[in-house]
């Protein structure tokens, strides 16, 4: 009976150990998703930036073309 109750704790704290190594396993799990998420956003942030930076150059450019036509035209009726 002693030998029994000796194995039944034996595996009851072998079990324990394996739930808190699963436990710990899951946890790294989540981290490093939740790390990726984060890179990702940051990710996007960045060429959100990088196209509305693009979208303003390209913005100015056009209102410059169009003012030097402008010029041109205003010169050509002068």
């Amino acid at each position: 009976k002693q030998t029994l109750e000796g194995e039944t704790l034996q595996l009851k704290s072998e079990l324990r150990l394996e739930q808190q190594r699963q436990e710990a396993e899951l946890q790294q799990q989540l981290h490093e998703a939740e790390e990726a998420i984060k890179q990702e956003a940051e990710s996007e942030a960045i060429e959100e930036e990088i196209f509305d930076e693009e979208t303003e150059v390209y913005r100015e450019k056009v209102l410059t073309d169009l003012s030097n036509e402008k010029i041109v035209e205003l010169k050509r009726h002068l």
